[in-house]
């Protein structure tokens, strides 16, 4: 059984793309707990009441605080209690409520937690985002857009993605941390595009994910900042040069219609194969 964590923060244009994709790309049986935070929770719960989105178990997390890292932590609490009989063989899956799988990816991640003694954690590592903050001892580190590891190495481990209070607004640095003073490493999944539209946004990471990056909040991160060394670059820059984030704006909103009204466009435009 796979358990997967994921929140639909202000939004809930991308529900349907994941109930769509991992339908369609996980061979496994699977049970998504989707928090929302959102003016349209009671549609979800209603079409869940009449038997729609059989693979999502809702929650509303308007009510809960309001940090990622928290309500995370929430969601695999609600799983825990909802759910008696995990075994040691199953997945827990963080995911971003803008991504999900376009190829299949069960397989390809169980043989890794499977097979790699040391290896713990296989999770996106964004390393084509520079982040001149965060000090170099936490790069690189697995990203919470998609992460899977073993339920039981979780809990065991009494894991949380606040292991010490909360002094980096990222999640995941501090988990990376974690693995290596404790002897384990996570595999990472790189971006694997053929095609670049962003240098971030609209990823696809080792050939199975995809992440449509910032499908909840304004569609500018720090690779829009700092490769712009000619602007002087700082984090004002959305400030100084609009454009930019307009630009970026635009493109997030082509790319998300292309991806309603073709189901192949992912793999076919960004990677180049069939799906």
């Amino acid at each position: 059984m796979i358990y997967i964590v994921t929140i639909h923060h202000e939004t809930d244009n991308f529900v349907d793309l994941q109930n769509k994709y991992f339908n369609k790309y996980t061979q496994e049986d699977y049970k998504i707990f989707a928090g929302l935070c959102n003016a349209n929770n009671e549609k979800y719960f209603t079409a869940q009441k009449n038997g729609e989105y059989s693979n999502f178990h809702f929650i509303d997390l308007n009510e809960v605080h309001n940090q990622h890292w928290h309500r995370m932590n929430y969601l695999v609490t609600e799983i825990i209690k909802t759910n008696p009989t995990i075994t040691d063989d199953d997945l827990l899956v963080f995911t971003d409520g803008d991504a999900f799988p376009v190829y299949g990816w069960v397989e390809p991640i169980r043989n890794v937690l499977d097979n790699e003694d040391e290896i713990k954690v296989v999770a996106i590592q964004r390393s084509e985002n520079p982040e001149p903050a965060l000090a170099e001892q936490f790069k690189p580190y697995p990203h919470p857009c998609f992460f899977a590891t073993k339920f039981k190495f979780w809990t065991d481990n009494r894991l949380t993605w606040s292991l010490h209070p909360p002094q980096i607004e990222t999640a995941g640095p501090l988990l990376k941390l974690w693995l290596e003073q404790n002897g384990y490493k996570y595999a990472p999944m790189l971006r694997t595009n053929v095609y670049n539209i962003h240098p971030l946004y609209f990823g696809i990471y080792g050939g199975m994910i995809y992440h449509h990056g910032a499908g909840n909040r304004e569609v500018y991160d720090s690779i829009d900042i700092w490769p712009r060394v000619g602007l002087n670059p700082s984090t004002d820059l959305d400030l100084r040069y609009p454009n930019i984030l307009r630009v970026n704006k635009k493109l997030s909103n082509l790319i998300f219609e292309e991806i309603l009204e073709d189901d192949n466009f992912i793999n076919v435009y960004l990677m180049g194969r069939e799906g």
